[in-house]
């Protein structure tokens, strides 16, 4: 009842079908003896490859399996993969100090690190650009140092301090993952505080 006021119908049954074939998978897995390797290592990295895509494309239709990922939803502000992966390590470390289990429970980390990032390229794709926002009193400077060194064109956006109420400049920019820190680089450079 809470899920379906709280998400609709479209939600509950998209969610129920998704549980329903992902139990189905992986009794046909069972059932047929399917076992590519004995090598856990590679069984975790394959099998988080294998599960990242399925929860990935399920998670883009805006269903759920009806675990953590519904956790996740509540946070649509932090990447989706990111929250799953630490709520899931905090279960498998229970997991490994209860029942004394420590390698499975290092597998079970590294297989859930693959179907995170494997979740997030199906949810956000390769490219994925950050957008920052800058307030600094060095808004000038820094404008002129991001549009130089890196290429990136910026966008001057008028702020004002909630509780100072002083007016300020915000910058703007859209970056590439890989530039994040050459972006941080530059705004310690110039302005230290």
């Amino acid at each position: 009842i809470w899920a379906w006021k709280g998400f609709g119908l479209k939600f509950i049954v998209g969610s129920f079908v998704a549980t329903v074939l992902s139990s189905v998978f992986v009794d046909l897995y069972a059932y047929f003896g399917i076992v590519a390797t004995d090598n856990m290592l590679l069984a975790a990295i394959y099998g988080g490859v294998l599960n990242g895509l399925g929860l990935g494309l399920v998670y883009r239709a805006g269903d759920t399996t009806g675990g953590i990922d519904i956790v996740a939803r509540k946070y649509p502000y932090m990447n989706f993969g990111t929250i799953i992966l630490i709520l899931d390590i905090i279960i498998y470390a229970a997991f490994a100090i209860i029942f004394n289990e420590f390698e499975a429970a290092m597998y079970a980390v590294i297989a859930m690190f693959v179907v995170t990032r494997v979740i997030d390229l199906v949810l956000y794709g390769l490219g994925t650009s950050k957008v920052c926002y800058i307030i600094s009193d060095e808004s000038e400077k820094l404008k002129n140092a991001i549009t130089a060194t890196l290429g990136r064109g910026v966008t001057l956006l008028k702020g004002e301090g909630a509780y100072t109420g002083r007016a300020k400049n915000v910058i703007l920019c859209v970056i590439k993952k890989q530039q994040i820190m050459d972006v941080r680089r530059i705004i310690k450079s110039i302005d230290t505080h």
